[in-house]
């Protein structure tokens, strides 16, 4: 069925728009008549398209299908582009289609390191509300910016999830932020025994973009996938959720460690 949709693809596309007449389908497509028969005929008999008052039309069913060619087709785009970065992800880790159709794919296989960390600093600095998870502390400025947009600006409402190596990486190496941290509303850090991978959620003006971080063996950032469509969003929102209800209070994880302020 979906490589017949895909075959007939530009007859089913054609007729979603509007119905249309054998003779219309020749001359708009300069295809001859056999060949436009053999196209109507297995997407009638597939049930995709049927015959009516104003000509060939799709139906329900060729409306579904044409839905997932073109989701299909935006899956393959993004993975076609981003395969190398994709596969440093684990096998076994969650994982959606969806979250991959129109996503945008940065990595450091073509753009600086630079670029790549200081996209998610933006990411940061231009939302006002900022979920995210993490295993690993690779960049600084992040942390600093987190920092600055919650409990100095009072801007960004955050909400993070780490791992205990990048929570005890901030209490030792950050040790003037975590008072604030701990004593800020517009913050609230929690740690999780693990996590597949990293994510985050950064919304705007009601519009949210989700970031699926993708790391190397030794725990390097490499780039991320990044999505808004809702049903992407919806994903990794679940994935997040998932991280943040298995976590502990970032306080409780400090005491624990002998490393509260």
């Amino acid at each position: 069925m979906l490589e017949l949709v895909l075959s007939r693809r530009r007859y089913l596309e054609r007729l979603a728009d509007a119905p249309a007449w054998k003779r219309d389908l020749i001359d708009e497509f300069d295809h001859s008549r056999s060949t436009v028969d053999r196209a109507l005929a297995a997407l009638t008999d597939a049930g995709l398209v049927a015959a009516g008052e104003a000509g060939y039309e799709t139906t329900y069913s060729g409306e579904t299908m044409l839905d997932v060619a073109d989701e299909a087709t935006a899956v393959a785009d993004t993975v076609d582009a981003a395969a190398a970065l994709l596969n440093h992800l684990p096998t076994d880790a969650p994982r959606d289609h969806r979250f991959l159709a129109g996503a945008e794919s940065v990595g450091m296989d073509d753009r600086s390191p630079a670029e790549v960390l200081g996209r998610m600093r933006v990411a940061v600095g231009d939302s006002d509300r900022f979920r995210g998870a993490a295993f690993s502390a690779n960049d600084d400025g992040f942390i600093e910016t987190v920092y600055r947009r919650s409990v100095v600006e009072g801007a960004t409402e955050v909400r993070f999830v780490a791992t205990p190596a990048p929570a005890r990486y901030v209490a030792t190496e950050f040790p003037d932020l975590v008072a604030g941290i701990l004593d800020s509303d517009a913050i609230e850090v929690r740690v999780a025994p693990s996590m597949p991978f990293a994510c985050y959620l950064a919304t705007a003006d009601g519009e949210t973009t989700g970031y699926l971080g993708v790391h190397g063996e030794h725990d390097n950032f490499l780039g991320f996938v990044a999505n808004d469509r809702p049903g992407a969003v919806a994903w990794l929102e679940s994935v997040y959720a998932e991280r943040w209800t298995a976590a502990a209070p970032f306080a409780d994880f400090l005491a624990d460690e002998g490393l509260s302020p």
